[in-house]
């Protein structure tokens, strides 16, 4: 789902099928294809789909432990985290302004995860004592009131560092209650065909785009989304429940495994690509694409964020023990 995700916010920033392009001559019926094609791919639904996994994947681990190692843990998340992130940074440093300014641009969710890492320390303790469902509820009131205060942010990433993170806060603690069921072993109670849910989904995001880009009353990315992580928690509890009798494809988890390099470098590469100008056809030039956006995504995830990930592991493992060591007798 994570690598599904990032794929689907590549596609919503250019590496869609070009269908204007193709249909080029068509008259109003390929325009009202292309329009319809338009509106697909919704990026930053996606980017509550990954938030959301985010959340389980952080909270799982720690759901039933007594307590957490919290310097153990920030140095996982930081280093896992940050170098990919400080690799990006440099090579658009070495880009034009035109791709710096597109790979700068998807960075707002990362720097919301590491706010989210880091008060993750804070936040299990009052789990523990207020529960996830009332700190949730408390989440998306902030949030709501955000959203009506600045009505005329139509862009999530439009409140800035400083703020936008409250608007995504609700997504993650969807994601740690979702963990919390899941380890405490309470079943999900939802059934029905899990495509039917996933159909739901898509039509929803397609229905938030068309009342960002083309309804006379606009109704923004903020808004949506913090209805949509809502939806969320019973979607994706039906997919838990679905992969807890059938396991998912075992190369659709190892695609997975990059998807923070395809989220990381598809912008920068979409916007290079469209800047070669080609003279290919249309559909030839977008199969190329994509090539390239997966060949970069494979490139920076085993040059930089699989080496990332084992020095995380290593260095925590060296620091715990090292505390294990220094721990008195008995």
């Amino acid at each position: 789902m994570r690598f599904i995700a990032a794929m689907w916010v590549a596609l919503s920033h250019g590496a869609a099928l070009p269908l204007k392009a193709m249909l080029h001559g068509w008259g109003t019926t390929g325009y009202v294809i292309a329009a319809i094609h338009s509106v697909l791919f919704n990026g930053v639904a996606a980017v509550t789909v990954f938030f959301v996994i985010s959340g389980f994947c952080i909270h799982y681990p720690y759901a039933g432990a007594p307590k957490l190692d919290t310097v153990g843990y920030l140095i996982r998340r930081y280093v896992r985290i940050g170098i990919p992130l400080l690799a990006c940074l440099a090579i658009l440093s070495l880009c034009n302004d035109e791709i710096g300014r597109a790979g700068n641009g998807v960075l707002w969710s990362i720097y919301c995860e590491l706010i989210y890492y880091s008060l993750y320390p804070l936040l299990r303790p009052a789990f523990a004592r207020f529960g996830i469902a009332r700190l949730l509820g408390l989440s998306a009131l902030v949030a709501f009131a955000m959203i009506v205060t600045h009505w005329s942010y139509v862009r999530t990433w439009q409140f800035g560092i400083g703020l936008t993170w409250t608007i995504g806060l609700p997504s993650w603690l969807v994601g740690c209650l979702l963990a919390e069921r899941a380890a405490s072993g309470r079943g999900s109670v939802r059934r029905g065909p899990v495509w039917a849910w996933r159909a739901v989904a898509w039509c929803y995001t397609i229905a938030a785009g068309l009342l960002v880009g083309h309804s006379p009353v606009v109704i923004g990315a903020p808004a949506t989304s913090l209805l949509f992580s809502f939806y969320c928690l019973f979607w994706l509890d039906r997919e838990l429940l679905g992969y807890a009798t059938v396991a998912p494809l075992k190369r659709l988890e190892w695609c997975g495994t990059w998807s923070y390099s395809l989220y990381l470098t598809h912008a920068m590469v979409i916007t290079a690509w469209t800047s070669l100008l080609l003279p290919l056809p249309a559909l030839v030039n977008w199969a190329l694409e994509i090539l390239v956006i997966i060949a970069c995504a494979l490139a920076f995830h085993f040059a930089v964020e699989r080496p990332s990930h084992l020095l995380a592991r290593k260095l925590a493992r060296n620091y715990w023990s090292a505390r294990q060591r220094e721990a008195p007798a008995g």
